[in-house]
């Protein structure tokens, strides 16, 4: 990274990429969420997508009106992280009847293009409320878009929706999908041949493609167990780097740590480590250089809350060619 200053709570800065440890980024007030909100912004300059740590304080939402809400032509995640809230989720703009949707640590919300939710009032959290939450105004999108009048929202005294075990689904319809990732099984990384690499889809594309993931790297992975076209990978077994063309990829490390090497450029011979860790969150546009590098590898493993906007960049699933993982070669 280049001799500038860095900005408070920056650990790696290029023009393509923005690494953060949300532990050192300072809580500002949210009003346009709710009174007593608080929020870290993570990135996104305009018309990229914007992502942030949120915090709605115990007792939320006292005062307020259970008027229904929809992302403004985006779709929007929602991944808890501590406490819990509970919302009505609706498939779409002409639904009356909402599912009730209660937001504990590790379940994930998917809402598409347009999809209405509303505040549940009669519920009060008495710990609070702190997730991710990234908006994806992608291809689809119409400017503009506003959320349907309710007259009502659904029974009173429902009861919440239950994950399916081994799945995690709580609800899964056209327009939105909840998962308690707790609750769901691991399944091998889909774009891997390595049997340790496992993950939890907890978001598609409507083609299939994996949109939001978490992704689990255990620790110290053998060579006579990495293919050798496999690009990325925790422990620095050799050098090797890439980039992603046509996709941004948004990070959060929940828990365990790994070392990331990162290059400014395509002419830089000797990258550098960033170790992730808990708290970690990066905003990886198109084009920037990542991998790996002898000389450190990860004791622990990693789990990583893992957005792919975009498209889908696994040769096994749609889209492929259009969103496509690419080796970087070093000068000689």
């Amino acid at each position: 990274m280049s001799g500038a200053p860095r900005r408070p709570g920056i650990v790696w800065e290029t023009p393509g990429v923005s690494i953060f440890d949300t532990r050192e980024l300072a809580w500002e007030p949210a009003p346009d969420v709710a009174p007593g909100a608080q929020r870290k912004s993570l990135g996104g300059k305009e018309g990229e997508p914007q992502a942030s740590l949120l915090f709605l304080p115990p007792d939320f939402p006292t005062g307020l009106e259970p008027a229904a809400a929809t992302p403004a032509a985006v779709d929007e995640f929602w991944f808890t992280l501590a406490g819990e809230r509970s919302t009505w989720e609706f498939d779409g703009p002409d639904g009356q009847q909402g599912a009730l949707v209660r937001h504990r640590p590790g379940v994930a919300i998917h809402r598409r293009h347009g999809a209405p939710y509303a505040v549940d009032a009669e519920f009060r959290s008495a710990t609070g409320w702190t997730g991710i939450v990234v908006r994806d105004a992608g291809a689809g999108a119409a400017a503009g878009a506003s959320g349907p009048a309710f007259d009502r929202l659904a029974p009173t005294g429902a009861v919440p929706a239950t994950a399916a075990p081994g799945s995690g689904v709580i609800l899964d319809r056209a327009q939105v999908t909840a998962i308690d990732s707790l609750r769901a099984d691991w399944q091998p990384a889909a774009y891997s041949d390595l049997p340790p690499v496992v993950n939890k889809v907890l978001g598609r594309y409507p083609s299939g493609g994996t949109k939001m993931q978490i992704l689990h790297f255990p620790p110290g992975l053998s060579p006579d167990r990495r293919p050798d076209d496999f690009p990325f990978y925790p422990p620095a077994l050799r050098a090797a780097r890439h980039s992603h063309h046509r996709m941004l990829e948004l990070l959060y490390v929940l828990d365990g740590e790994m070392p990331v090497a990162e290059w400014e450029s395509i002419e830089q011979q000797d990258g550098e480590f960033v170790w992730w860790r808990e708290g970690i969150f990066a905003f990886r546009r198109e084009g920037s250089l990542h991998g790996s590098l002898p000389g450190e590898t990860s004791a622990t493993g990693v789990s990583i809350l893992h957005f792919r906007l975009g498209g889908s960049e696994s040769p096994t699933e749609p889209a492929f060619p259009e969103q496509v993982v690419v080796d970087v070669p070093f000068h000689t």
